[in-house]
């Protein structure tokens, strides 16, 4: 678990109980650190061994045993998350109670930016009413049933100003995790439940599957076994026909971050992104006019020309040669690895070739044939609907473009994008999709990771130099060294000095 969580139990434990406290607490838990770092990650099982600690300290005076530590904790975790602006985004999360508890897996996405190692649970919400639901919580983690109670009843308290009674239904726990259900009890006025003619089928409610796929060209059906029943003319357009394939030969999940399992997708409520792992069939990319030939060259003046330019350096034969070819040292990307090669510029005769008009072109040339050799996966983001009725899956998607370059590159024209999505505008005005955000993320995080290690050689190379100091001279003088004085200075006068064999 990430620092803002341990954070928020310091906080309250140091204002409710005072410092010396968390100090006895602290240290019965184990923890040696003093303080918690926000984006640092810690042990799943620190939390639950400082609950442990805070009933052995304070538990008896206050009637209170670790699993009732835990949910004051969640509690805890509610109030100490406006510290950061999370407060905002939950008050603007749902109209309704009901709607917040369907949006918690939406709320974790998008904290996941922040957060990218972060393991959220799961929840869904079934057997809704008008006096309150039944709770699904999946997690990874054991032991944390009773914190979300604590971050749940503080939730409805705080932003919706109701009171809540939770019952815990069941618990499963077991080595890959925790699944517990919760009877919510509450007033929930905002569920509507389908009149009798709601319910019923009319001819013209209908909508054929010819009709929703010309809307949502790149949306698909999955069956129960995972294969595709069928798909948009768009999607087989770009990726063939992967009727029939199973799905998850054909995408990877990139959120929510979750098995790819028939039981998990059908109980998603969740933004679903789906990248494929088959490249795309076709490719249009935008190709730039060859330059013109040169004329009045002949085979013999080449070849006399291109002896002379290899003896001499690369910007100098640019500068007296400016009529013929140009050989430069250029690099290309072979199978993502740096190749150093020959690459020949072409100039005109009456054009000067300068060594920035000669750069200028091969990293030009570099990049346009490096783009050029780009596969780009289709990369489709939506949401899931799951159809009771015919136990089947509807990816409702659209595709995610950051640009016109990039749409070259897929093989797709705009004519294939949704006419009611904002796929086109995306594309028109160029914004980044979140996946290459991430990527830019993850490369800062490794960045990062690097400086560290850097940081870490260089304390273990300072300290090996003080220990070095101190074998040559007096503790004292490396000391004042240390501090910037001048060697000159640390010099003292002694009258008598005795020395011992």
């Amino acid at each position: 678990m990430y620092g803002m969580l341990l954070e928020s139990v310091e906080h309250f434990l140091k204002e409710k109980y005072g410092e010396k406290t968390w100090n006895l607490i602290r240290l019965r838990a184990g923890v040696k650190k003093h303080v918690f770092v926000t984006h640092e990650r810690y042990p799943d099982n620190l939390m639950i061994d400082v609950a442990g600690a805070a009933s052995e300290v304070i538990g008896k005076q206050n009637n209170m045993n670790r699993d009732d530590f835990i949910q004051f904790f969640g509690v805890c975790f509610v109030k100490f998350f406006s510290n950061y602006g999370y407060d905002r985004i939950i008050k603007v999360s749902g109209r309704h109670f009901r709607d917040f508890l369907s949006g918690i897996d939406n709320l974790h996405e998008h904290m996941r930016f922040g957060y990218p190692k972060l393991m959220s649970p799961s929840f869904y919400c079934t057997e809704e009413t008008s006096a309150g639901l039944l709770l699904h919580y999946k997690s990874k983690r054991n032991g944390f049933y009773r914190y979300v109670i604590g971050q749940i009843m503080e939730v409805a308290r705080a932003f919706y100003g109701i009171a809540l009674e939770i019952k815990v239904l069941e618990v499963l726990s077991s080595e890959i995790g925790c699944h517990a259900i919760y009877r919510v009890n509450f007033d929930n006025t905002a569920f509507k439940p389908l009149l009798p003619d709601m319910l019923s089928v009319r001819e013209s409610r209908t909508l054929s599957c010819e009709i929703f796929f010309q809307v949502m060209p790149f949306s698909f059906v999955v069956s129960n076994n995972m294969k595709i029943a069928t798909a948009g003319n768009a999607l087989i357009s770009t990726l063939g026909n992967v009727v029939g394939d199973r799905m998850d030969n054909v995408f990877s999940l990139r959120r929510p971050r979750r098995e790819f399992l028939w039981e998990n997708i059908k109980t998603w409520n969740v933004i679903c992104e789906l990248v494929a792992k088959i490249p795309c069939l076709r490719s249009h990319g935008f190709k730039k006019p060859a330059l013109r030939p040169m004329k009045s060259l002949d085979s013999a003046q080449l070849f006399s020309s291109l002896s002379r330019v290899e003896e001499n350096s690369p910007v100098e034969a640019a500068r007296t040669k400016p009529n013929i070819l140009a050989i430069i040292d250029e690099i290309e990307y072979r199978n993502n690895n740096v190749v150093p090669v020959k690459s020949v510029v072409r100039r005109h005769s009456d054009v000067q070739s300068t060594r920035k008009d000669i750069l200028l072109s091969s990293l030009q040339a570099r990049k346009d044939s490096y783009t050029n050799k780009l596969v780009r996966q289709l990369h489709l983001r939506g949401h899931v609907k799951y159809l009771k009725e015919n136990d089947l899956v509807l990816f409702i998607c659209s595709p995610m473009i950051a640009n016109l370059d990039e749409m070259a590159r897929s093989g797709m024209f705009m004519s294939d994008l949704g006419l009611y999505g904002s796929s086109q505008e995306m594309v028109l005005s160029g914004i980044q999709s979140l996946p290459q955000l991430e990527y830019v993320r993850d490369q800062l995080l490794d960045r990062g990771k690097s400086l560290e290690e850097s940081l870490e050689k260089l304390e273990q190379e300072r300290q090996r130099s003080e220990q070095l100091l101190c074998r040559m001279m007096p503790k004292a003088v490396v000391d004042r060294l240390k501090e910037g004085q001048r060697a000159v200075e640390t010099c003292e006068v002694f009258n008598a000095i005795a020395l011992t064999a």
